[in-house]
């Protein structure tokens, strides 16, 4: 059994890659998300760009390493899991 603490509040969602099988994300209250490999205690990357809560971030059934995730900060962002920064940003809702 691991443990993994790096987020700094309150962790809302998991999601595994049901494609590579491989890692995780993981959403939180600091808003962030963290891509994580089961057999590491540390998060192998960190995804920044939301300004508030992620509450869902959901990998893709059908496109590897690609992710999306849903934020207080009203938007969606895309990501592919190589890469530090969002491919897309799409203002997805009025409020939180």
């Amino acid at each position: 059994i691991m443990s993994y603490d790096e987020h700094t509040r309150e962790v809302y969602s998991v999601n595994y890659d049901l494609q590579t099988k491989e890692h995780f994300i993981s959403s939180s209250w600091d808003n962030t998300v963290r891509l994580w490999d089961s057999t590491r205690e540390e998060a192998l990357m960190v995804f920044e760009e939301h300004s508030y809560c992620v509450y869902e971030a959901q990998y893709s059934p059908v496109l590897p390493r690609t992710f999306a995730s849903a934020s207080g900060d009203c938007c969606l962002k895309i990501w592919d899991s190589s890469e530090k920064n969002s491919v897309q940003s799409i203002r997805a809702h009025d409020f939180e």
